[in-house]
């Protein structure tokens, strides 16, 4: 992902391109100028320090995903599941997201972050308060 695609999942102008190319500005975003909000820059570092997390833990999955295929043991038949698994987990880790996950439906995707107790929307007023 790159900045300017982050910055505008985020709805956060981007940093060196605020009012240019049809992009909103800070005022019309709802930026204040006091100093309990924090800056535009603030934010996209953070952000990307987020992005930078869920990737390395992508990552880091991959290696335990694939240690049991090693045994034996493991059944034959799971292991095309398990390469598709590790498949996504790489290039997920490697940011490509939109491609490890083409062709999956929104609404399964929504599901999955339900079954796991996340929440299927993420606001900007909900980043800036897990970050302070």
């Amino acid at each position: 992902m790159n900045a300017r695609s982050l910055s505008r999942c985020l709805a956060v102008a981007a940093i060196d391109g605020a009012g240019r190319d049809g992009w909103l500005g800070e005022s019309a975003i709802g930026f204040s100028s006091d100093s309990s909000s924090p800056a535009p820059q603030e934010l996209f570092s953070r952000a990307v320090e987020a992005v930078l997390a869920l990737r390395r833990a992508a990552a880091y999955e991959i290696p335990i995903l694939s240690a049991p295929t090693e045994f034996a043991s493991f059944p034959k038949s799971r292991l095309s599941i398990v390469g598709e698994q590790i498949s996504r987990l790489t290039s997920s880790a490697q940011g490509h997201t939109a491609v490890a996950y083409a062709g999956v439906f929104t609404t399964y995707l929504d599901r999955a972050m339900a079954a796991a107790g996340a929440n299927t929307t993420f606001t900007r007023a909900e980043f800036e308060a897990s970050i302070e």
